[in-house]
């Protein structure tokens, strides 16, 4: 029996959103490291990052982020 596309969809879409996430969370963490940035100054881009997947209603992606 083929997979229907609409179930293959339904997988590939939010898994994107947590790798590309990921990748965002990493890549933010990095650039903080590099210049050096405390706590303060890096909660707001973390929360925007984080907040993204939210706007999209993307439940599952905001969870594991």
């Amino acid at each position: 029996m083929p997979i229907n596309r609409n179930q293959t969809t339904k997988f590939w879409h939010p898994a994107a959103e947590i790798l590309l996430g990921g990748a965002a969370l990493g890549l933010l963490t990095l650039v903080g490291l590099w210049l050096d940035f405390n706590r303060t100054a890096a909660s707001p881009a973390y929360v925007i990052v984080l907040m993204l997947p939210s706007l999209r209603d993307s439940l599952i992606p905001g969870v594991v982020l």
